[in-house]
């Protein structure tokens, strides 16, 4: 059997179209060979490129970066899968966001609220503002499996209309700097307690509609915080969150004073 092949047969032994394999041909995946009459003529190595090029477009890696990872000859897939793969969390960590965000809008457009486009801009730029959602939305997809995602996703749907997303993330910051001003502090006293009771406070519009398994995917994040880097900031620092732990956990044990 030969190995060239016009147009046509390669077409269908890849299921490309015409159309894309000159566009594969246009970003230097393949170079076929042209016949007098300037008829295009692949060989096999060419099909087997097209066929890997396939692959990995399937798998979202951009054509133009599939063109210089074939013209490098041999590759270390370990890197590249790893890159592919932060690059696809950060996407779904933004379709996350938004999916969050338009949850939470309908829910208020279904509970007779009038959301318009100024509206709708505004809540936007009110979620960017405390942290950077997407960056905070990549993060816990590393504890929270899509389920998880959803069921928090729907938690901040079920909030009540004119909920001040602002102001909420304010009290964190504000109950945040109390507790960090005020320790070190026995995680056994009333002034502790306090504290463990005004963290509750917080969490209450979440802790009616978020599953146990949110939670404690939630708790599993907090406790790497200083794992994350220094592009979120969630409004309390590594210190407090593991003091309010102890406190809680002194309140569960009965060893508050």
């Amino acid at each position: 059997m030969s190995d060239r092949m016009e147009i046509g047969e390669v077409a269908r032994r890849t299921g490309l179209s015409l159309r894309a394999l000159r566009h594969y041909e246009q970003c230097g995946i393949v170079a076929p060979l042209r016949t007098t009459g300037q008829r295009r003529v692949y060989r096999a190595d060419d099909l087997a490129r097209l066929n890997a090029a396939t692959a990995l477009k399937r798998l979202g890696f951009p054509l133009k970066d599939i063109a210089a990872m074939l013209a490098r000859g041999p590759l270390d897939l370990g890197p590249l899968i790893a890159t592919r793969i932060a690059t696809l969390e950060a996407q779904a960590a933004e379709l996350a966001t938004s999916r969050a965000l338009l949850l939470s809008v309908r829910g208020r457009i279904d509970r007779g609220e009038q959301i318009d486009i100024v509206t709708l801009c505004a809540l936007i730029r009110t979620g960017e503002e405390p942290v950077n959602a997407a960056d905070m939305a990549t993060i816990a997809a590393r504890y929270l499996d899509l389920k998880d995602r959803e069921n928090f996703a729907e938690s901040w749907a079920a909030l009540p209309a004119g909920f001040d997303q602002a102001a909420y993330a304010q009290a964190w910051r504000d109950l945040g700097a109390r507790i960090e001003a005020a320790l070190p502090l026995d995680a056994r006293s009333a002034e502790a307690q306090g504290f463990v009771d005004a963290w509750m406070t917080l969490l209450q519009p979440f802790a009616r509609t978020a599953s146990p398994q949110v939670f404690a995917g939630v708790a599993r994040m907090y406790d790497e915080m200083d794992q994350w880097g220094d592009t979120v900031d969630p409004g309390f620092s590594k210190q407090v969150w593991d003091f309010i732990k102890l406190a809680a956990a002194a309140r569960m044990t009965g060893e508050v004073k």
